[in-house]
């Protein structure tokens, strides 16, 4: 989104957006720092309560900014070590080594059970989705996306399989958000509504085996592969077993395909066979942005597109939300294009992912805590 930024008269700061439009200003919310040409050695000074004291490739440590303008904050010193997994940070705060852990880990809630810990579950950006193939003429058909979301128990699958540490969503937009609208909710889980749309497009268990056919051919039953990441998250793994046992109860084989991958490699076997379209459909998570521009994932070309969906109306609304030109066209056109998303399931959203804070008892004034700005009351932090 931005261009330039450069000083201007009297300490303005300027700066120069690549495209017009409302969302550019969600780009804007991150601190000004002062650039490494003019700071003085590790201690870098932003717009913010804290200014960096020490950097390293395991420890930053950040002390009082005197320059910020609101009340000083009441912790004078923080220091933030990195650790190698959720694993070894949880036995590091259990050690008494940490004060404070932000982890994803699925288990975090047996500190709060134990009472010698406070554990905050907070709204992250990540959307789980399931992708649709539309090379495949079944999911082609819009019923047979409907009976699929029917079909799917999320609520059981956040229980079960997520502990708790999610919320249901039928668009990507998180339900937390200011542009979430309550009336986007299309599908609960229902499965004679999936059966009921399924005969309705002439699909029927002819050999009453439990599963549908096209025809009486037993080779015309409606087989699908579900491709799921088998190396950075078991849960997700557990999620598509789930999946395949929902989708079968109507009557759909399901075969899962567990690929490899690992975070950034764009050649392991689950990337490649994401960006070859070698799935039907495919159980991932996206880490989507604020400013709700969903280009990616709804225009031909988009890069996350990996299922060559393409509607020109659609692509048109979720170019709308960015060139939006203030709040409340924006606001209209998140809403035109969430709703779109609902009625035509270019994919199927299931649920945004919740992460933890875990914390001393004795550290308080954790207020609004959210992902990505998990800080952001950071100056009100105080240990009793």
């Amino acid at each position: 989104y931005v261009e330039t930024m450069e000083e201007g008269e009297g300490g303005a700061l300027i700066v120069t957006m690549k495209s017009s439009g409302f969302a550019a200003l969600y780009a804007l919310t991150f601190p000004v720092m002062e650039s490494s040409t003019t700071a003085t050695g590790n201690y870098i000074a932003g717009t913010g309560p804290y200014k960096y004291a020490y950097v390293s490739d395991s420890m930053i440590r950040l002390s009082l900014n005197p320059t910020w303008w609101k009340v000083a904050p009441y912790i004078e010193t923080i220091e933030f070590y990195a650790r190698s997994s959720n694993d070894v940070s949880l036995a590091s705060f259990a050690a008494g080594q940490l004060d404070m852990v932000m982890t994803s880990s699925l288990g975090v809630g047996r500190y709060r059970d134990e009472g010698n810990a406070t554990v905050l579950d907070i709204m992250t950006q990540t959307c789980e989705m399931l992708l649709i193939n539309y090379n495949n003429a079944d999911l082609r058909q819009l019923d047979m996306r409907r009976a699929i979301a029917s079909a799917i128990n999320r609520s059981r699958i956040i229980t079960n399989v997520y502990m708790n540490r999610a919320r249901e969503c039928d668009v990507p937009i998180p339900p937390d958000s200011w542009a979430y609208d309550a009336k986007t909710k299309l599908y609960d889980y229902n499965p004679e509504v999936a059966r009921n749309l399924l005969e309705g497009m002439g699909y029927t268990d002819i050999d009453e085996d439990g599963f549908l056919e096209r025809s009486a051919s037993r080779s015309d039953e409606i087989t699908l592969t579900l491709l799921v990441n088998d190396s950075t998250d078991s849960a997700r793994r557990t999620a598509a077993e789930e999946i395949k046992s929902e989708l079968e109860a109507i009557g759909i084989h399901v075969e899962i395909v567990a690929a490899d991958y690992s975070l950034g490699d764009d050649n392991s076997e689950y990337m490649t066979r994401l960006q070859s379209g070698d799935f039907d459909l495919a159980l991932a998570g996206f880490n989507l942005g604020v400013d709700c521009d969903l280009r990616p994932y709804l225009s031909p070309n988009g890069s996350r597109n990996y299922g060559g969906f393409s509607n020109a109306a659609i692509s048109q609304l979720a170019e709308n939300v960015i060139s939006a030109p203030d709040s409340a066209q924006y606001r209209d056109a998140i809403a035109m294009l969430s709703m779109s998303v609902a009625e035509e399931l270019p994919f199927i959203t299931l649920y945004f992912r919740l992460n933890s804070v875990l914390h001393t008892n004795d550290l308080n004034g954790l207020t609004a805590l959210r992902e990505p700005d998990v800080m952001r009351s950071i100056a009100t932090w105080y240990f009793d």
